[in-house]
């Protein structure tokens, strides 16, 4: 294990000490807003964005390394998703709201489209639907990801709609 991901191991050791981690995922509850909040200060939501636009630009190894270290954690997967996925889909389209999700003042999530899931429809553009849609506590934006494309989508629009389904991950909230 490398130095930062044993060192990521030992802060959440600390902010999550195993009972209240299995306290959480039993009654589903989210990960509190003060221990999010600490986990995107050690940098979190910018393990893949490149050093040149203000991320931590780790390798895939780093990564998976960092990975596997939350997942002994049960840190949620809408974290995951916006370290990953969304943060990276910010920066690729210049997005305006890349310093909020940085610095963890935006929350997202993020979903992966599969061809059977995508409708162009000419009087609303682009339809998708059936996508799992995994949201951090106050999501604001999600990205999409296609084998072809990723789009950014704020969830304040009025033409999305998301409706709650029961996750398979406990302690998601």
């Amino acid at each position: 294990m490398n130095e930062l991901a044993a060192a990521f191991g030992q802060a959440l050791e600390d902010l999550l000490p195993l009972s209240e981690t299995l306290g959480r995922a039993r009654e589903d509850q989210p990960l509190p807003a003060a221990v999010r909040a600490e986990i995107i200060g050690m940098g979190w939501n910018t393990l893949m964005i490149p050093e040149e636009s203000g991320g931590l630009g780790l390798t895939a190894g780093e990564v998976m390394e960092l990975c596997a270290v939350s997942g002994r954690h049960l840190l949620p997967t809408a974290l995951l998703d916006e370290s990953l996925l969304l943060a990276p889909a910010l920066v690729a389209a210049e997005h305006p709201s890349l310093e909020g999700v940085m610095e963890g003042t935006v929350a997202g999530g993020a979903g992966y489209v599969t061809e059977a899931g995508v409708e162009v429809d000419d009087s609303r553009g682009l339809s998708i639907s059936g996508v799992g849609v995994r949201l951090s506590p106050g999501a604001e934006l999600v990205a999409l990801a296609h084998p072809e494309w990723t789009a950014v989508v704020p969830l304040d629009d009025p033409a999305v709609s998301l409706r709650s389904a029961d996750a398979l991950d406990r302690g998601q909230g």
